[in-house]
């Protein structure tokens, strides 16, 4: 049973019921919310056409006194014909839990996470589930970490070490950001593994600014060599213009959304 339902019938199969229990949750008398966004390609380009089509949208329900939670998601160009994925999320206190159905992937994911002394806790558990909730093949740990966030001197400071077991490596990644003033803000990122290297993957010069009531935000990645532009307008949605160094003309894509 269980070769039967990983090949194509079977994923086919596991669809099918997540789409009838997604439906008959959200037939449930709940708190309903969600959102459809239009992204452009590059309006500089030859052609600009509508490049995708994203909505989320969830609700709110209560099982045997429980609260849980279903968000979904769909992206036409991960998967035109279905939703992308679906989550289950609740708490069973102190342990707040979701559980992950990729229908482009097949895969599942349960991620746990509890905060305490400030610091968050979080595991990472991967496998397939069939339709009865049992793991179709033998769940396994992605990961494990704790986040620690503080602040020294005017200084966000946040740290993350984790462990992945397939590939039996830890890393220590670090985090600081500093407000400069004036809507000016500098964010630098690095990771340490317990191999030996240390690498900077980040490092961010921000503006923050409004222009005619318009939220307006400029990021430098000096890394990168890029230069990125966002304007927000309640109106129109947000106009993002990204360029990079070298290349004559920056690109410009806009994303439109709407909520419900």
């Amino acid at each position: 049973m269980g070769s039967l339902l990983q090949g194509p019938g079977g994923r086919r199969l596991i669809e099918k019921d997540m789409a009838r229990f997604v439906l008959l949750v959200a037939a449930v008398p709940a708190v309903l919310a969600g959102s459809v966004e239009f992204s452009s390609t590059d309006l500089v380009g030859k052609k600009p056409s509508l490049d995708n089509v994203k909505a989320s949208w969830g609700t709110k329900f209560s099982v045997a006194g429980m609260d849980l939670k279903i968000d979904t998601q769909y992206d036409q160009k991960a998967k035109p014909d279905f939703l992308k994925e679906a989550t289950l999320s609740g708490t069973v206190a102190p342990v707040s839990y979701s559980v992950t159905q990729n229908f482009v992937s097949g895969a599942s994911k349960l991620a746990l996470s509890t905060k305490q002394a400030g610091a968050t806790f979080k595991a990472v558990l991967s496998g397939k589930l069939d339709v009865g909730g049992a793991w179709l093949e033998s769940g396994k740990l992605d990961s494990v970490a704790i986040t620690k966030a503080e602040k020294f001197q005017g200084i966000d400071i946040t740290l993350e070490p984790s462990y992945t077991p397939a590939k039996q490596l830890g890393e220590l990644k670090a985090q600081v950001k500093k407000a400069l003033g004036s809507g000016l803000s500098v964010t630098g990122e690095a990771v340490a593994t317990t191999g030996g290297a240390v690498s900077v993957k980040k490092v961010e010069l921000a503006l923050a600014k409004e222009l005619d009531g318009r939220p307006v935000k400029a990021v430098v990645s000096p890394l990168s060599k890029v230069l990125e532009v966002q304007i927000t307008d309640k109106d129109w949605g947000v106009a993002t213009a990204t360029y990079a160094l070298g290349t004559n003309l920056p690109k410009v894509n806009v994303k439109r959304s709407f909520s419900f």
